[in-house]
C-alpha cells in the first residue's frame, strides 16, 4: 500500500484492544534487522512468521515528501510515498 494508505492503516488499527498504533521509526524497524541471518528474510521468523522479504515502510524521512522504507534482506532508504510496501504497525 502507499505509505498515506499504510499510515491510515495503523491510525485505525484495533487489534488486541489497542488503538494507538502508528508506522515505526526507522530505527525501530532497522533494530528487527538479523545482520547475522544469510537468508532473507533477514528478521527473527520465529517472532515475526509473517514476514516476507519486501520493502516496509517506516517514518518520514528528513528529505519529504519522502519516507523511510526496510527490505529485510538488502537494507534500507528513502522511498516517494507513492510506491507500494507492505507495514508492519507498532504500538
Amino acid at each position: 500500500m502507499s505509505w498515506e494508505n499504510a499510515l491510515a492503516y495503523c491510525e485505525g488499527l484495533n487489534l488486541a484492544g489497542q488503538t494507538d498504533w502508528r508506522i515505526p521509526h526507522i530505527d525501530e524497524l532497522k533494530s528487527l534487522v538479523n545482520p547475522t541471518k544469510s537468508t532473507p528474510p533477514n528478521i527473527d521468523t520465529t517472532a515475526f512468521g509473517s514476514a516476507v522479504s519486501t520493502y516496509y515502510w517506516a517514518s518520514y524521512s528528513r528529505d519529504k515528501p519522502l519516507a523511510w522504507r526496510v527490505y529485510f534482506g538488502r537494507g534500507f532508504g528513502p522511498q516517494d510515498l507513492t510506491s507500494r510496501f507492505q507495514v508492519r504497525c507498532v504500538l
